[in-house]
């Protein structure tokens, strides 16, 4: 209501303005004369002159072109260009208050004022009205659009699971019973909530509904060495601590890691040493000989020989010991990658500060997990497949564009890496909330609520269904019959632009031949729709009720395109006046037009769709 009088009073007052202005006259004639001195006694520029000129005659609706018979105003009474004489009516001067003969007086009172180079108050009105009620439209379409968007989201499962920050406030936007709506919703808090949930996002994967344990495990390895790496912790730290997850659901998996943690142990060198694992390959070889080295090597293989004899995956080699040294000798690889990761570390003086720090020291970690995953030994065991062997790099990815801030990234990379577990819907969801966690401006919270409202492409809709409402436009080419509704019903024909809104009703029979009903309310190609042959019927002035166009149209819609062809009939009521020999004759009539119409279809938005 507040709103609903606000705008009156500003509509009250913009017509008082224009229709009883008060205007400050002897001041401006003041002006007017101090301009005329101006001209006479400094050397000013006559544009300059003329736009000052008319700036004050503005103020009255007249310019130095146009007086509109004003008996007391000519150009004779205002500075003229240098080269000009002075005019002179009836062989007399104008100034010379002998020649009375120079004043023409007019019947005042009868003076009928023309406003052609000036818009009627009306106009005026209806401009800032329709530009006014334009806004809101398109606001009122973008508020149906947004609770339309988040109700969809609202529906996806996976969705909900990945955003659960955000998703529980568009549950209370999108609440039928809360106090506040749509439109009161401030983004800022919900671009603030989308990226708090998308920077979590890794910690919400494992728990996804419809991932296999697989997936759960190896993406809750990825989330705990992304979270491990960004708060600094040692390699063996994070082998430990992966060791002791209780997270697994495969506890052949929790196994091995724990003996991936028992041969980190194992291994780790002397202080002082080149390096911080022995590489079983090249330091610990086992030729039967008693010389130091390869004593060491026998007293090595003894002792892990016992951690490991009634180990379930290392058991089926105990048995032969050479075998058992090969075995242990396979993890080479393993610690000749650890070795690497460390030596990273050490060359930044083990203070990772940037992101790229944080991103190549997650991705070392995970390459060690896939060499110790891919070791024949644990491959045997585990009957890991290849595409499992993706699952950590992919989450890896996913983690690194969240670091950059590259949100958009990090969502599609997401989809891809559960795209069995999502649709296209869900991808649009993820899109739909990515371009609000990377929205810089305000005013792009508007464009990205813009292109939801209906996409491009969203005419298929109508076509691909059985039986679709919609509130729906459409721009194109209209020709036929036009008939003005005066005196002798004169008819003519017609052709221009037509952008007719209103509401679509669409049915489809057994050989998908499309049509649709429309009921058309509003035509903003009236005001340009040009007559053949007819320069006699003009239109007026725009007024209110000129953009309404009450009518009934069928049309065909073509299959695969937005194109759609047929009949119309709309009424026009008071579009135009009808003039003969220069006079009009009669004004505030109606026009009726039936036309053959050929449209691209623009949906606004979807009612129903069955």
């Amino acid at each position: 209501m507040i709103m609903k009088s606000k705008i009156l009073i500003l509509i009250v007052l913009f017509v008082n303005f224009h229709t009883n202005a008060q205007q400050n006259t002897y001041l401006d004639a003041l002006k007017l004369k101090e301009i005329y001195d101006e001209d006479k006694t400094k050397n000013i520029g006559y544009f300059q002159l003329i736009n000052e000129i008319n700036f004050v005659l503005s103020k009255y609706k007249l310019n130095l072109d146009e007086f509109n018979g004003n008996p007391f105003l000519t150009k004779d009474y205002f500075p003229k260009e240098k080269y000009n004489s002075n005019p002179k009516v009836n062989g007399g001067n104008v100034n010379d208050p002998k020649n009375l003969e120079s004043f023409q007086f007019l019947n005042i009172t009868d003076s009928k004022a023309s406003v052609t180079n000036q818009p009627s108050w009306q106009t005026l009105i209806i401009r800032g009205t329709s530009d006014f009620l334009a806004d809101r439209f398109t606001a009122e379409l973008i508020s149906m659009a947004t609770n339309n968007s988040f109700e969809k989201i609202k529906e996806l499962k996976t969705v909900k699971s990945l955003f659960p920050k955000s998703m529980q406030l568009i549950n209370e936007i999108t609440d039928k019973n809360a106090e506040t709506t749509t439109y009161a919703l401030d983004f800022n808090i919900l671009k603030s909530m989308v990226k708090k949930d998308i920077e979590e996002m890794p910690k919400n994967i494992p728990l996804l509904v419809g991932l296999n344990s697989t997936q759960k495990d190896f993406y809750n390895i990825g989330y705990q060495i992304a979270m491990q790496t960004k708060e600094g912790s040692s390699i063996q730290q994070i082998i430990e601590n992966l060791s002791n997850s209780n997270e697994m659901i495969n506890q052949d998996l929790q196994l091995a890691l724990k003996r991936l943690n028992i041969l980190s142990i194992a291994l780790q060198n002397k202080q002082g040493a080149a390096t911080i694992w022995v590489n079983p390959s090249n330091d610990l070889n086992f030729l039967n000989t008693k010389n130091g080295k390869e004593l060491v090597a026998r007293y090595f293989y003894g002792l892990l020989y016992e951690q490991l004899k009634d180990d379930p995956i290392f058991k089926p080699y105990t048995e032969n010991p050479i075998q058992f040294v090969e075995i242990v000798q396979s993890f080479g690889s393993l610690f000749n990658q650890l070795n690497n990761t460390y030596e990273l570390l050490k060359s930044k003086d083990f203070n990772l500060k940037t992101t790229e720090d944080f991103i190549t020291y997650s991705t070392n970690i995970t390459k060690s997990i896939n060499v110790f995953l891919n070791t024949k030994i644990i491959n045997d065991y585990l009957k890991i497949d290849n595409i499992t062997f993706t699952y950590l790099n992919s989450f890896l990815s996913i983690h690194e564009a969240i670091l950059n801030k590259d949100y958009q990234t990090a969502l599609m990379n997401t989809y891809f890496m559960l795209k069995e577990t999502m649709n296209l819907e869900d991808l649009r969801g993820l899109t739909f909330l990515s371009e609000i966690a990377m929205v810089e401006k305000s005013e792009d919270v508007r464009k990205i609520l813009e292109s939801y409202t209906q996409p491009i492409g969203s005419s298929s809709i109508k076509r691909k269904s059985s039986f679709n409402i919609s509130i729906n436009g459409y721009v194109g080419l209209s020709g036929g019959i036009e008939r003005a509704y005066i005196d002798g019903n004169r008819d003519r024909g017609n052709f221009g632009l037509t952008a007719p809104i209103g509401f679509t009703i669409s049915t489809s029979d057994k050989k998908r031949a499309n049509f649709s009903a429309f009921f058309s309310v509003i035509d903003l190609g009236t005001m340009v729709n040009a007559r053949f042959n007819d320069a006699e019927i003009e239109t007026q002035d725009v007024r209110i009720e000129q953009f309404f166009a009450p009518g009934l149209g069928i049309y065909y819609n073509i299959q695969k395109t937005p194109i759609s062809l047929g009949l119309h009939y709309s009424y026009i009521k008071n579009l135009k006046e009808f003039t003969q020999n220069n006079s009009i004759v009669e004004n505030n009539f109606g026009v009726g037009r039936l036309n053959f119409s050929v449209l691209v279809d623009i949906p606004f938005f979807n009612i129903y769709t069955h």
